[in-house]
């Protein structure tokens, strides 16, 4: 994917950070909300991230491919990829389309998410001529999504969660996943991979304030510890103890922009087994300690340390 993105494109300003086959989803202007305008001609090679996925071309259709099959998205129509699941595009000559991409970690804690995020592996095609009703709704949520992202108006976040949670709830409550897809979803060797290891990103996610080791995301991957190893990082780019450090630290610096809470409980909440340990690395990264990246933070958003 070296040519997926081209610096001289002002119509298309999207970089992906990819490490291997795998997309490391970064959000810039709202938290957990990635949202941009697709105008260029690359193809996006095979690839696979954490974050559920929506595709809503604008202009001309848009091609998906995922494992052996070659799925058409026409203008109208709402392309929804599971978490986990490998796909690849070919964009038409020309024409407009919407991609947004969210961190489902948040909407873990709403009940009945995960499990129906699950349930639309490996992805949902919400055709205007076959769900009419549901596209209309869905497309209702997705320009209001798209308004509230590019004026980033006050509440901009709440706005655009709440109506990704009201298009959610709406597919779950007509089972429209159950006859989106025609044929059983046989997983080959490298989806499978995938999905074993998303189950280990979110136990990670689920117990990073815990003494994490290999043994454990081993056992929960179903592989050797050897093995595991080896798979992590082929499809990740990054080895096991560099994925955790990363986890951590986004969470830390998540923390410390949004709280006071002492640096000791930032250090504890994140994971970290020593303060020393957490200031040093959090320094690497952010080239500051945590109690002075707090201190621009809450004196940016006007909040008060203890």
């Amino acid at each position: 994917m070296s040519d997926l993105y081209n610096p001289n494109d002002q119509s298309d300003q999207f970089h992906p950070n990819l490490h291997g086959i795998h997309e490391d989803v970064e959000y810039p202007l709202i938290r957990g909300i990635r949202l941009y305008h697709n105008r260029n001609k690359l193809r996006f090679e095979a690839h696979w991230h954490t974050a559920c996925e929506i595709l809503y071309p604008i202009d001309n259709s848009y091609t998906v491919f995922i494992q052996n099959e070659t799925i058409t998205v026409k203008p109208g129509d709402i392309f929804i990829v599971a978490p986990g699941t490998i796909h690849a595009y070919e964009p038409p000559a020309s024409g407009e389309r919407i991609f947004i991409l969210f961190d489902t970690d948040i909407l873990a804690p709403v009940t009945g998410m995960r499990s129906l995020l699950y349930s639309l592996q490996p992805y949902l095609h919400i055709a205007a001529d076959a769900f009419p009703l549901l596209n209309e709704k869905s497309r209702e949520n997705l320009d209001t999504i798209i308004k509230e992202y590019d004026t980033n108006s006050p509440y901009a976040e709440a706005a655009i969660w709440s109506r990704i949670l009201d298009m959610l709830a709406t597919i779950g409550r007509t089972n429209v996943y159950r006859a989106s897809h025609t044929k059983l979803f046989l997983q080959n060797a490298k989806q499978e991979h995938v999905a074993r290891l998303m189950e280990v990103c979110n136990y990670i996610t689920d117990h990073i304030e815990e003494n994490i080791d290999m043994d454990q995301l081993a056992s929960i991957a179903g592989f050797s510890k050897f093995h595991f190893s080896r798979i992590f990082k082929e499809f990740t780019g990054s080895s096991v103890h560099d994925y955790l450090t990363a986890q951590r630290l986004a969470l830390a610096e998540k923390l410390l922009s949004t709280s006071s809470i002492p640096i000791a409980d930032v250090a504890m909440q994140s994971g970290f087994g020593s303060i020393s340990t957490f200031t040093r690395l959090f320094k690497e990264k952010w080239n500051m300690t945590p109690t002075a990246y707090q201190s621009m933070a809450c004196k940016n958003e006007d909040c008060r340390l203890d």
